[in-house]
C-alpha cells in the first residue's frame, strides 16, 4: 500500500500498486519511483490506471494524478504539459471532464503496451523427472505463442521426444527447420 500525500494539509490516500507494475516502479523502502525508461506521459497513464483500480471506478481526479505523478518522483512543472499533450493528440490518450481524467480507447491500449514491455514469458523451472511437465509446458507456449507458419529449432542434442511436442501445431505451421549437431 502506498500513502501518497495530497496538496492540502494532513490529506492522502492509500493506493495499492499492482505486482504487475512492480517493474516500473521499484520500491525502495517507503520510496517508490518510475524508472528512468518511461515518458512522463507514461507514467501520467500508469498514474490514472493505479489510482482507477484503487477506486473501482473511470475516471481520476486532476490533482489525485499529479499527486501520483509528483510521488514517483516526477517534477511538477512537466504535469500539466503532459495532461495537455495526452488530451490534444490526434489520437488522445486522456479525456477531461470538469477536473477529472479519463483514459481513452487509445490511452488504455498504450498502458497494454507498457504492460506487455514488462510482462515477459513466465520462467518454468523444471527437475530431473520432470519432462512430462516439460513438454506440457513447451507445448502450451508453443499454442499460445507460434504466430508463424515457419520454426526454426536449434537443439545441439534434438531427440524424437523433442519434438513431440511440436506435433500440437500439425496443420498450423508449414515447416520446422532444425539446427543441430547431433541427431
Amino acid at each position: 500500500m502506498l500513502t501518497i500525500p495530497s496538496k492540502k494539509k494532513n490529506e492522502a490516500f492509500t493506493i495499492e500498486l499492482p505486482s504487475e507494475l512492480s517493474g516500473l516502479f521499484p520500491k525502495n523502502y517507503d520510496r517508490v519511483l518510475a524508472d528512468d525508461s518511461l515518458s512522463d506521459l507514461d507514467v501520467i497513464l500508469l498514474g490514472v490506471y493505479v489510482i482507477e483500480r484503487g477506486n473501482n471506478k473511470a475516471g481520476v481526479t486532476y490533482d489525485e494524478c499529479k499527486a501520483f505523478f509528483m510521488f514517483v518522483g516526477r517534477k511538477e512543472v512537466n504535469y500539466k504539459a503532459n495532461i495537455y499533450n495526452a488530451k490534444k493528440m490526434k489520437k488522445a490518450l486522456i479525456d477531461q471532464k470538469d477536473s477529472v481524467l479519463y483514459l481513452t480507447i487509445h490511452g488504455l491500449k498504450r498502458i497494454r503496451e507498457l504492460l506487455g514491455q514488462i510482462e515477459k514469458a513466465p520462467v518454468h523451472v523444471i527437475k530431473s523427472g520432470e519432462s512430462f511437465t516439460a513438454a506440457k509446458l513447451l507445448e502450451e507456449f508453443l499454442v499460445q505463442e507460434v504466430q508463424s507458419q515457419e520454426i526454426s529449432l536449434c537443439d545441439s542434442y534434438v531427440s524424437p521426444s523433442t519434438l513431440f511436442p511440436f506435433s500440437i501445431l500439425k496443420g498450423k505451421i508449414k515447416s520446422l527447420r532444425i539446427l543441430a549437431t547431433n541427431v
